[in-house]
C-alpha cells in the first residue's frame, strides 16, 4: 500500500515534530521513530526510509569511490 499524503497531513506532522523537538531531543526522536516503525511493517518504501537504514546505506554510498552515479550503481547493482 502506498503512503497516502496531503499537505494538511503534511503540516500537522511538521508542527508535532517541532514541538516535540522543542520539549527535548528524545521526545522528537521518539516521535520520529513511531512514525516510522507504524508503517515499515506493512510497506517496503516505508522500511527503506526508515532513520537506521537510512544511516547503513549512507554510510555505504560514502564508501564507494567516484561519482554520485557511480557509488549508488556500486552500491544497489
Amino acid at each position: 500500500m502506498a503512503p497516502t499524503t496531503s499537505f494538511e497531513q503534511l503540516a500537522y506532522d511538521c508542527r508535532l515534530l517541532n514541538t516535540a523537538s522543542e520539549r527535548d531531543g528524545d521526545t522528537a526522536l521518539l516521535l520520529r521513530d513511531l512514525h516510522a516503525d507504524s508503517d515499515s511493517k506493512y510497506d517496503p518504501q516505508a522500511w527503506v526510509l526508515r532513520p537506521d537504514v537510512v544511516l547503513d546505506i549512507s554510510k555505504e554510498l560514502v564508501k564507494q569511490e567516484g561519482n554520485y552515479y557511480n557509488k549508488c550503481r556500486k552500491l544497489f547493482c
